[in-house]
């Protein structure tokens, strides 16, 4: 790492945090902060309302343990025996052999849909018609579904790992849990589950945050700035 930060070429992080720490400790002053950025030109004709008595949670990613899907099981099974209205959505792939599709399929019943790889308007619908995105993920970067997800007014109910919480502000924009921790998915979960202005306050915020900071129109702005000075 000492060698390649060495060279005489800029590098690119995705949150202030990440940027001040390679600085300090590589003594390097040739890092740039430039996050992810996604199109937004559906989103901006969107806007979510917070209608339904179910709420619908998707997880989308690489569905495996690192995502956090043990403590995502665990804290299903324990909303299920609190009778809490939820419907729970996969996209994505599984790698491994844990099962846990077929695992969160006995467990939920019809409150479990997988919807397998989603793209283009199969994704979209997706995103307008779920009002959470879960991700307990015990490491991170700055997920491009994250941003894709806040872009069409889903909460945010994420681990504070990586670069997140630069971005996701518990109690604003989203809801913060801990790493490994099933009992903090249960209460977040529980607390969007009896208020709806809150589910609905928080789906707003998380909008605005990514039409604000990860407009594509900005990122370019910033990446030839970058190039200027390479």
């Amino acid at each position: 790492m000492k060698g390649v930060l060495s060279l005489n070429c800029p590098f690119i992080t995705q949150s202030e945090r990440e940027r001040e720490q390679i600085r300090k400790e590589f003594c390097t002053n040739n890092v740039f902060l430039l996050p992810n950025c996604v199109d937004l030109t559906e989103a901006h004709l969107y806007s979510k309302e917070i209608e339904s008595p179910i709420i619908d949670i998707l997880y989308l990613g690489r569905i495996e343990p690192n995502k956090g899907m043990d403590y995502l099981y665990q804290a299903m099974a324990a909303c299920l025996k609190n009778d809490l209205d939820m419907r729970l959505h996969f996209a994505g792939v599984e790698q491994g052999n844990h099962d846990y599709i077929e695992r969160f399929k006995r467990l939920l019943g019809d409150r479990f849909v997988y919807e397998g790889i989603v793209a283009g308007t199969k994704k979209t619908e997706l995103l307008k018609n779920c009002q959470v995105f879960i991700l307990p993920s015990l490491y991170e970067g700055l997920p491009v579904s994250l941003i894709e997800c806040m872009s069409f007014g889903l909460v945010p109910v994420v681990t504070d790992v990586g670069s997140i919480s630069e971005y996701v502000k518990d109690g604003v924009n989203g809801l913060l849990l801990k790493v490994r921790d099933d009992r903090s998915i249960v209460d977040a979960l529980t607390s969007l589950q009896n208020s709806r202005d809150l589910l609905q306050r928080l789906s707003v915020a998380a909008q605005n945050t990514v039409f604000s900071r990860f407009s594509p129109k900005k990122y370019v702005s910033v990446l030839n700035q970058i190039y200027l000075q390479a």
